[in-house]
């Protein structure tokens, strides 16, 4: 095969025509533009780094992964890629790939927060994120919840007066926002989950309770990206593990499901949509024997 030969200026142009594209929503046509770089000169880290996210994606974990570590390979200091190789790794969810990353992270040079942050994505973490409290205590947390399984409207109201008096709470906006989305108040429950999200980027239940009111508003590609989201956050939350396979199962993506829902079961989730769609996934397979064991 021959190689392309490109100057310095013509790869940058070729980039933010790629970039271009993009961010017009044409991943397809970025990963080939992308694709044209690294053909030309193999070793432009932006170029892997750009195709290992439009691969994540599309749930094409192996081969975003092979571009991802390049990344880091060519720039172990970049806090982006090993973002990235992280988001994919944590939604592939497989062990060999999470226990190479860790291996390589723990001689990286990056700063020691991030090295912890993505330690703790992998560990103390990989069930649940810890959400910025905003100074909201233990004793006005456990009843705040346990309201909102009774009473969402009381819910509410206790929400938005505690909000008062720390508004930097995404954890109070969360549940907010799911006491609003309860009584049907869609539009405002997502105005609040944003906020959360916006205080707290990093909060995978509240991209998880994103996602099942944007699904509820039809917006299902919107929801996907949240969902994703969660499980980048955190690889064995559960609730999001089994909102993407329902999700996928409804797209005709019933592998990539299953896949997402046997790992929920390895984490000893137990619960009937877990189950539901993991024979709906069979079952769209045409494994109806499995289909009816599940």
């Amino acid at each position: 095969m021959t190689t392309t030969t490109m100057s310095a200026d013509e790869i940058q142009s070729l980039y933010t025509d790629g970039l271009a594209l993009q961010n017009s929503g044409q991943a397809e046509a970025a990963a080939k533009v992308y694709g044209r770089i690294i053909e030309a000169n193999p070793r432009i880290a932006e170029a892997h780094y750009q195709i290992g996210r439009i691969l994540t994606e599309e749930y094409r974990v192996d081969a975003a992964l092979r571009h991802l570590k390049e990344a880091v390979r060519l720039r172990p200091g970049e806090t982006a890629v090993w973002l990235a190789w992280a988001d994919a790794v944590a939604l592939g969810g497989v062990k060999e790939d999470e226990q190479e990353f860790l291996r390589i992270l723990a001689q990286a040079p990056v700063k020691p927060d991030l090295r912890i942050r993505l330690q703790d994505r992998f560990g103390a973490h990989r069930a649940g994120t810890r959400p910025v409290t905003g100074g909201l205590r233990p004793d006005e947390i456990g009843p705040l919840l346990a309201l909102l399984e009774r009473q969402p409207a009381a819910a509410e109201a206790r929400a938005q007066a505690l909000l008062k008096r720390h508004p930097g709470s995404a954890l109070a906006l969360n549940i907010l926002g799911t006491a609003q989305a309860k009584q049907g108040r869609h539009a405002q429950a997502v105005a609040s989950l944003k906020k959360a999200l916006d205080i707290d980027p990093g909060y995978a239940e509240g991209h998880n309770n994103l996602a099942r009111i944007l699904i509820d508003m039809g917006d299902e590609d919107a929801a996907a990206r949240h969902f994703r989201r969660a499980i980048m956050l955190a690889p064995d939350l559960t609730a999001a593990l089994v909102n993407l396979a329902t999700h996928l199962n409804n797209s005709k993506r019933a592998t990539v499901a299953i896949r997402l829902l046997e790992r929920a079961i390895e984490t000893g989730a137990d619960i009937l949509p877990l189950y539901l769609a993991l024979g709906n996934a069979q079952t769209r397979l045409k494994n109806y024997a499995r289909a009816e064991a599940a």
